[in-house]
């Protein structure tokens, strides 16, 4: 048996402070028609164009926008993955288990709450009218990057990296994949790049973008804490 070592799991402080976050640039955009936001969103955006270009950022934004789908495209790969190898009919349940619980928070929770539920109380304009079609706060690609970026980085990968040392015990692995100062920089650039990429698209406000990431964030929070329990201990031995 091979001993597997805790998928990362975020403070408490950590769940709840993103969670009161979430709530200051919602109070100001469903109480007072974002007009605390409206001038700094407006700057961020000038910058950007500044710095990046209209022509370039549109081009640029479209392929960070990606990173969302990547994200959830990676999880699912890695669940499967994990499915079929597990070694041991009892891990292979608690897998079955966490990625139940991943997924449904993602798609029966996180983003019905942001598309069904926030956008349309919040009912916010996006930047470019031509998105104008659906409304703005918060951001659901970034939200489903940050949430599902951290479901692979802090909880699918590191149990991918497990199951492969059992299997494989003299296989030589870089042990910063799992560092958690390597994973929260990863975390951090993914979700912080896509949130860029809905910027410099003229899909989304700056304050959208962070909204969406700290929401994602306090779900993940909540989520990690039971899937943790669940890959956590010891690896499993063969069938």
């Amino acid at each position: 048996r091979l001993r597997m070592r805790g998928p990362l799991v975020f403070p408490r402080s950590v769940t709840l402070g993103a969670g009161g976050l979430f709530a200051v640039p919602l109070a100001d955009v469903v109480g007072r028609a974002a007009q605390d936001l409206a001038s700094f969103d407006v700057q961020a955006r000038s910058l950007l164009d500044a710095s990046v270009g209209v022509a370039n950022g549109s081009v640029v934004g479209d392929a960070l926008s990606d990173l969302a789908p990547l994200a959830l495209t990676l999880s699912m790969a890695a669940s499967a993955w994990l499915v079929v190898n597990a070694r041991s009919k009892e891990y292979r349940q608690r897998i079955v288990k966490a990625v139940t619980v991943l997924f449904s928070m993602h798609f029966l929770v996180l983003l019905p709450a942001v598309e069904v539920v926030i956008k349309p109380i919040a009912h916010r304009l996006r930047p470019d009218v031509i998105h104008h079609h659906t409304f703005s706060f918060p951001s659901g690609h970034t939200s489903s990057a940050t949430f599902m970026s951290g479901v692979f980085l802090f909880i699918l990968l590191p149990a991918v990296i497990d199951v492969l040392r059992d299997r494989q015990p003299d296989l030589r692995l870089p042990s910063q994949l799992t560092a958690p100062a390597t994973q929260m920089a990863l975390w951090v650039s993914w979700s912080s790049a896509t949130g860029l990429g809905r910027i410099l698209a003229d899909a989304h406000w700056l304050s959208d973008t962070v909204a969406g990431g700290l929401l994602a964030t306090c779900l993940l929070g909540l989520t990690m804490g039971y899937t943790s329990g669940l890959l956590s201990g010891e690896a499993q031995s063969a069938d």
